[in-house]
């Protein structure tokens, strides 16, 4: 069976000059979305952030964590107008953020989203088209075309 990543919230060009400006410009957009503090979320994406930095490579941040205030898992995918520092071993900056929320109890559930979505952006093909985007509804098309990416992974 297949398992999909639905994209909750996209934001293309994000302006940002540190981790925390992406996660606020994140936190303002899933605030408005499910109703979750936008400050509450920005520091506890900071000490997640902090503890275990989410630079994964290649341009590439997967930040994650898990919240006994959320029902449902929410992704958020963002594209940076320009790289910034999330503390990847390649040390390269990164450009395309994707943002992993799941409810406490769904452990095995996180993980299994998180390596779907690691498995996703080590596309390069996928990570260019990602980062080529200029909205929304672009960056959600090619994320979950079920033609290509979705079943490459």
């Amino acid at each position: 069976m297949l398992y999909t990543i639905q994209i909750d919230a996209a934001l293309a060009g994000i302006k940002a000059a540190s981790r925390k400006d992406v996660f606020a410009a994140l936190a303002e957009r899933i605030s408005q979305d499910l109703g979750y503090s936008s400050q509450s979320l920005v520091e506890t994406l900071m000490a997640k952030e902090e503890a275990f930095a989410s630079g994964v490579g290649e341009g590439v941040a997967i930040p994650h964590m898990k919240s006994p205030l959320l029902q449902n898992r929410y992704v958020a995918l963002a594209t940076l107008a320009q790289p910034v520092d999330f503390g990847a071993l390649d040390q390269k900056p990164a450009d395309l953020i994707c943002l992993l929320l799941s409810p406490e109890d769904h452990g095995g559930l996180h993980l299994r989203g998180l390596s779907r979505i690691s498995r996703l952006l080590r596309n390069e093909e996928l990570c260019q088209k990602l980062r080529d985007a200029q909205d929304e509804d672009t960056l959600k098309a090619h994320f979950t075309n079920p033609d290509g990416w979705l079943l490459a992974a």
